[in-house]
């Protein structure tokens, strides 16, 4: 059963910790009793963050747990230590807690990974993060269109350069020396065992078509503004809200690296499309993200370029 410190010892697990309702829970063993605390679980929840949202508070909680077996020693001076130290714990996390804090997002999983409904007409089911983030402002892996092995911006450089010699696809510049989806084999979209998100995240995860980008562009279902700073992560982008629920999707920019440069994180991003450029097979679409919303659009790039790659599911009932 779910109980209270007293007061006094309450006050001090609060200091420091915004935003946040810690809970005490004693172990369901029926030798203990309630005013005894020799060994309890301390759960921050994320509850209380998104208050007046039932559901929300259905779906999705979120926790932090730490276990003692000194409470019934502790004096107050030593429990703030304890929480302090858990507060140090849990700031590699921030980002991730302000997820189900600050957003106003109804989050379901699969295979591990979250997504959020926009209610678009395709019933197309956005991921929150790009394929290897942990959160939807971590710029996560960076791929080159058909390869499935991302690399972080430490990695540039010397584990990858991002250039035609060393794309998996192809040597050169020009479609005779593209060895897959090329104009011989007559393939457009990516496959399943090329695809980044299907190969990293597993189950039905895939690269978006450039249908299911152009519908976060569609003017009838989705606005988008670019956002500075979002949620206090330092980390700039832009982020699409549904007209038909108000749920949304950040991107981050990201930047792009080629030619071993990782070059405008903060100012520009390009995300994978799974679809080839119909008239030049050397390319591939993306959707460009920049601060200014007419140059918002979806256009082309050399298939070496590193970019980063967001998963999208079909509609539930698909699946």
């Amino acid at each position: 059963m779910p109980y209270s410190l007293p007061e006094s010892r309450r006050k001090v697990c609060e200091i420091g910790i915004q935003n946040m309702t810690i809970k005490y829970v004693q172990p369901d063993d029926s030798n203990h009793r309630s005013d005894k605390y020799d060994e309890q679980t301390i759960t921050i929840s994320t509850e209380d963050c998104i208050a007046n949202k039932e559901d929300i508070l259905k779906k999705q909680s979120y926790y932090y747990t730490i276990r003692t077996d000194r409470w019934a020693f502790m004096d107050a001076e030593e429990l703030a230590i304890l929480l302090k130290d858990f507060e140090s714990r849990l700031y590699n996390n921030l980002d991730e807690i302000r997820r189900y804090c600050v957003d106003d997002n109804t989050y379901d999983r699969f295979n591990g990974h979250d997504y959020v409904d926009l209610g678009l007409p395709s019933g197309t089911l956005w991921a929150t993060c790009n394929v290897g983030a942990s959160s939807p402002t971590d710029s996560g892996l960076y791929f080159a269109w058909g390869e499935t092995t991302g690399y972080t911006a430490a990695q540039v450089g010397t584990d990858k350069n991002f250039t035609w010699a060393d794309y998996g696809l192809g040597n050169g510049s020009d479609d005779a020396a593209m060895t897959k989806y090329n104009s011989t084999d007559g393939l457009t979209s990516l496959q399943a065992v090329d695809d980044a998100a299907s190969v990293n995240m597993g189950g039905d995860w895939r690269m978006p078509d450039v249908a299911q980008l152009g519908e976060l562009l569609d003017e009838r279902y989705v606005t988008h503004h670019w956002v500075t700073d979002y949620h206090d992560s330092g980390v700039n982008g832009r982020k699409f809200i549904s007209k038909i629920n108000g749920n949304s999707i950040f991107f981050p920019a990201a930047g792009d690296i080629w030619h071993g440069k990782l070059k405008y994180v903060g100012d520009y991003g390009w995300i994978w499309s799974k679809s080839i450029t119909s008239d030049n097979t050397i390319d591939a679409r993306v959707l460009y993200i920049e601060p200014d919303n007419a140059h918002v659009n979806i256009n082309s790039s050399n298939r070496f370029f590193g970019f980063t790659v967001r998963g999208v599911l079909p509609i539930a009932d698909d699946r």
